[in-house]
């Protein structure tokens, strides 16, 4: 015999000894025992766990989970899909009913926001006339400055001149006026003061200083700019000794008594978000704190980035807590205008194709119906068709998922 004939026999040998081994364990291994029950037809009693309901037997007897005696389940299908579930299960169960009716629904919407400084409560402090700065007051931004509180000494030769001539008007009213001048010559006399004082004021020269100079009639060489109101200082453009223009400006100076909160909304929540609407914030760094505040204006354009469009959340703020720059958790509360028919979330079997609410008819007979459903509020749905307002739903619609009862037959009256 040739050497390949003899390969050939070798490999026929261990081939019919591996399959005989295979045979062998196949035999003796013990195979598990598993039963489908089949799904209830028309008149046929079916009996399951009221603890496990995904337990049915078409036998009586007790639950192979728990040990529980089993209970009938007779499901009855007419043309219409209903179908019928015995009481008993039902109740075992604890299948919820709901009453549809139309309610006022309401929505939250959170969004993530920075604190920003009213942009109609920043002023920038300016000077009007040539000039130089004699001395700075005020020399790092942040500084908190109260109403009146010195900025700047400034040093001007038109200011000076300004003032000697308000002096020297002064002077001539007074003169013709103890003379007894004619009072056209008197009015005239008293129009150049008011010019001349009208002149000052227009270049910022504040009121103590015109009062002093009314009663010393001695002109000030340097004339001290002080804070329209409380704030802070946002940004100091000037040195000491800076030559000044008019229009330069010098200071700018916020007032945080109140703020804005600058909120990101998403695309899915710009259909509800207006102006006008309540906000509540809270602030991580200031735990424990609720602020209350009011959405004024919604930014025209989005963010190509994020998709995002920023609102403006109006926020009073006496105490100075909150401070430009912190990180805010906004939640915004939507309602609906009027009441609207409205289903439950929990009611609503979502197939991906089509929505599903089961009626409840009553002794244990229901009816699944396809319904079609409008925006997405918290916990309900508005109902567009489908049910009547008075129409008894299920809520316990996870008792339909998960259990072998699904209700299968019913459902497939509607091509599921």
């Amino acid at each position: 015999m040739t050497r390949y004939g003899i390969r050939i026999i070798l490999l026929s040998a261990l081939l019919i000894a591996a399959g005989g081994s295979l045979v062998w364990v196949l035999l003796h291994t013990p195979q598990r025992q598993t039963a489908t029950p089949e799904l209830p037809t028309s008149g046929q009693t079916l009996y399951q766990c009221p603890m496990h309901p995904e337990y049915i037997s078409p036998q009586p007897g007790t639950c192979g989970i728990c040990g529980m005696k089993l209970v009938p389940l007779t499901h009855r299908q007419s043309d219409s899909g209903i179908v019928q579930i015995d009481p008993h299960v039902v109740q075992t169960i604890g299948v919820r009913v709901d009453v549809l009716q139309p309610r006022i629904l309401q929505k939250s919407i959170r969004a993530v926001g920075y604190v920003h400084i009213d942009e109609s409560r920043i002023a920038t402090v300016t000077v009007k006339v040539h000039g130089w700065v004699e001395h700075l007051f005020v020399r790092t931004t942040g500084e908190h400055l109260r109403k009146g509180e010195p900025m700047v000494e400034v040093y001007s030769p038109e200011l000076l001149s300004a003032q000697e001539e308000f002096v020297q008007a002064l002077a001539y009213a007074e003169r013709l006026q103890h003379a007894g001048a004619d009072s056209a010559v008197l009015r005239s006399a008293q129009t150049g003061v008011a010019a001349a004082r009208r002149r000052l004021e227009l270049w910022d020269v504040p009121p103590e200083v015109l009062r002093k100079l009314e009663h010393t009639r001695q002109p000030q060489r340097t004339v001290i700019l002080r804070a329209p109101f409380d704030g802070v200082v946002v940004e100091r453009l000037v040195s000491d000794g800076a030559e000044l223009r008019p229009g330069m400006p010098l200071f700018r100076l916020a007032d945080l008594s109140q703020v804005w909160v600058v909120a990101e909304f998403y695309a899915p929540d710009l259909a509800w978000i207006r102006s006008g609407l309540p906000a509540l914030l809270e602030f991580p760094s200031l735990p424990g704190k609720t602020y209350r505040g009011e959405l004024f204006f919604v930014e025209p354009l989005a963010d190509p980035a994020s998709s995002t469009v920023r609102g403006r959340i109006r926020l009073p703020n006496p105490g100075g807590h909150l401070r430009p720059g912190m990180y805010a958790i906004v939640q915004l509360q939507v309602r609906t205008p009027r009441p609207v028919l409205a289903i439950p979330e929990d009611a609503v079997l979502r197939t991906g194709k089509r929505d599903v609410a089961i009626r409840a008819l009553g002794q244990g007979r229901f009816q699944p119906v396809e319904v079609h459903l409008g925006a997405a509020w918290d916990g309900y749905y508005e109902l567009l068709h489908g049910l009547r307002p008075g129409d008894s739903i299920v809520v316990s619609a996870q008792f339909l998922i998960d259990s072998e009862s699904k209700l299968r037959a019913g459902l497939a009256q509607l091509g599921h």
